[in-house]
């Protein structure tokens, strides 16, 4: 896509710069030749710029229509269809309870992967979620999306989420942050009217500073320098999370791939954070362990 959108923009800049430099050329020769005078050249000139000026502007709706359509095409990013929620049961939990796993089973076409599943998620908490790899781990998070069906058991969640759709509760991030070729604005908005001085205030919060001015907002970030590393478009994700007001943060595997220095400043973040946040990881210091509220390490039976 950025190949084809390059070359579009290249010929489009080309025959643009012909195009004045032809009109000059001609104006210029017949002033010379006494057939017209320096007025009729700047005229010339002028009527040139309106001739090619709309064929830079239709390239440039083109491409950035085409920018827009893996946001239309991607699953993730679409609104979510209205589902029946039969996994889960909306009740009136004490205590600030959010949401409980009851006695669940979890598996696939019912083969059973875990079993016995219980704990329970209080508002604000911070819960990591453990095992081996192939354990199950994402699977919690797709039975609690309603992605794949309980063999057994219950997920009761509070009647303050039940709303229409029951999924804009969650943000999630993952392993792979999708960035658009486009500008910051967009990757953080994804097309919504917010204003500038919001987006600024949440790029601080995730310790995006230097990124937190109008400038860097309206720069393109695949094309024109603003690079951005791991850690960094995580906390892109993250952000975007926060200005749609998610109450709930899925983290699957989020402090994988990182450096040293980039986990640990979205592992902080993520700890920093008044959502609730239930993290999947494949590997956990013990330290970083204990300042989680819960950690349930899930173990196949």
């Amino acid at each position: 896509m950025n190949f084809r959108r390059n070359t579009s923009n290249f010929f489009a800049q080309v025959s643009y710069t012909l195009s004045m430099v032809i009109s000059l050329a001609v104006g210029s020769f017949f002033v010379v030749n006494g057939q017209i005078l320096v007025g009729g050249l700047i005229s010339l000139f002028l009527a040139s710029d309106r001739l090619t000026s709309p064929i830079i502007s239709i390239v440039n709706i083109t491409n950035q229509l085409n920018s827009v359509s893996p946001l239309l095409k991607n699953k993730a990013l679409q609104k979510p269809i209205s589902k029946q929620f039969n996994n889960l049961s909306f009740v009136n939990l004490p205590d600030q309870q959010r949401i409980v796993f009851d006695n669940c089973t979890l598996g696939y076409e019912n083969l059973a992967i875990l079993k016995n599943i219980n704990f329970k998620i209080f508002e604000g908490d911070k819960i990591l979620i453990t095992g081996k790899s192939g354990i199950g781990k994402s699977t919690l998070f797709k039975s609690l999306l309603n992605e794949l069906p309980l063999i057994k058991g219950k997920i009761l969640v509070d009647n303050q989420l039940n709303k229409s759709n029951f999924l804009s509760n969650f943000g999630i991030v993952g392993q792979d942050t999708y960035i658009f070729a486009e500008s910051l604005r967009f990757n953080l908005t994804l097309g919504k009217n917010i204003p500038s001085s919001q987006l600024i205030k949440v790029l601080k919060k995730v310790k995006l500073e230097y990124l937190a001015n109008k400038k860097h907002l309206d720069t393109p970030i695949g094309e024109k320098g603003l690079s951005l590393s791991g850690g960094e478009k995580r906390k892109v994700e993250i952000a975007r999370a926060l200005l749609n007001k998610k109450e709930f943060l899925l983290v699957d595997e989020g402090l994988s791939g990182l450096d040293d220095d980039s986990r640990k400043q979205v592992f902080s973040l993520l700890q920093s954070l008044p959502q609730t946040i239930i993290e999947i990881e494949h590997t956990m210091s013990i330290e970083d362990k204990q300042k989680f509220n819960q950690v349930v390490n899930l173990v196949a039976k």
